[in-house]
């Protein structure tokens, strides 16, 4: 039996924060996340917030909003916030549940996340 992950991970690729989410969300994992992010914009220069959502089985609608919120509070300080590997299950659930999706950059996975910081055209960018 594997234990699951309950923390989020954080790594610099060049100028980007590429942050991986646990398996599953809780409040104390958003607060350490909100922590490590905002700390690490602070820090270094910071050009790209990569929120790495693929290991995640669910994002419930409450922990969907503090997540844009911090992908918002990493945009204030100068950071372009982007959602990779979002589950289609999870997208579904999300627009059923109404949440407000306005302005989230969303991305297959790290690679297309990653082209689209490189060159600015993806294949497909939505942006909702």
């Amino acid at each position: 039996m594997t234990e699951s992950q309950s923390f989020a991970m954080s790594t610099r690729l060049k100028h980007n924060l590429i942050i991986t989410l646990p398996d599953y969300i809780g409040s104390g994992t958003l607060s350490a996340l909100q922590e490590t992010a905002l700390d690490s914009i602070q820090r270094s220069q910071t050009s790209a917030v990569i929120f790495d959502c693929s290991a995640t089985k669910l994002i419930d609608a409450i922990e969907f909003e503090e997540l844009r919120k911090i992908a918002f509070m990493a945009e204030v300080l100068g950071a372009f916030s982007i959602f990779a590997g979002l589950r289609p299950s999870t997208i579904k659930f999300l627009i059923d549940a109404d949440v407000d999706v306005t302005g989230v950059r969303a991305f297959a996975g790290i690679d297309a996340a990653l082209d689209y910081l490189e060159t600015g055209a993806p294949p497909r960018a939505p942006q909702f």
